[in-house]
């Protein structure tokens, strides 16, 4: 178990987690190990199992259980992950970050109108974590491009500008808020932000 957890999410300590599982059943301790260390490198799977054993059993921290909800992400089980996102409520940071991929996991789960909520909820919540709050504005932009509402798309990125000036993504918000008044014919709008 040591030499897993000191080689943790590398090639070596997925073999060895490979070589313990062929064993039997292993504690509640070493499926912490094993699921920390599978979380980083994969089997998705099996680290998905491992963490769940370990939570279940009282054992793990908020990272532990944000590494859960996103392996059950990766596995495409949406529903799960959005309820395990949501039980991240510390450190502050990882609890915004959770909030978002929580309201993504509703996204793709199919719940659009509870995860667009969950997404402003982001906004409202979390707006001094930009790396939460900016992606949460993003994607409210996407789905209401996706459902043809530009206005609402554009205020979207716009806030991103307002609001997060120095954030990586600005270019990209202002460029699309730019392309959106251009296909609505604000010629004028369109090449001022362009040209900014």
């Amino acid at each position: 178990m040591e030499f897993i957890a000191a080689h943790s999410g590398g090639p070596e300590a997925r073999t060895a987690a490979a070589v313990l599982d062929s064993f039997g059943k292993l504690t509640v301790h070493e499926n912490l190990i094993v699921g920390r260390s599978l979380g980083e490198s994969g089997p998705v799977s099996r680290a998905a199992d491992a963490l769940a054993r370990a939570l279940k059993a009282g054992q793990g921290t908020s990272r532990d259980r944000y590494a859960y909800a996103q392996a059950l992400f990766d596995l495409g089980r949406y529903p799960e992950a959005a309820f395990q996102f949501n039980l991240v409520r510390v450190p502050a940071p990882l609890a915004a970050t959770a909030a978002y991929a929580r309201a993504r996991a509703l996204v793709r789960a199919g719940q659009v109108s509870e995860g667009r909520s969950a997404l402003r909820d982001v906004v409202r919540r979390h707006a001094a974590f930009a790396d939460a709050a900016v992606p949460a504005l993003l994607l409210l932009a996407d789905l209401a491009t996706d459902e043809r509402r530009d206005p609402a798309a554009r205020e979207a990125l716009l806030e991103v500008v307002r609001r997060y000036p120095k954030h990586r993504s600005v270019s990209n918000a202002l460029f699309r808020a730019a392309i959106i008044a251009f296909a609505s014919g604000d010629m004028p709008v369109a090449a001022r932000e362009l040209d900014s």
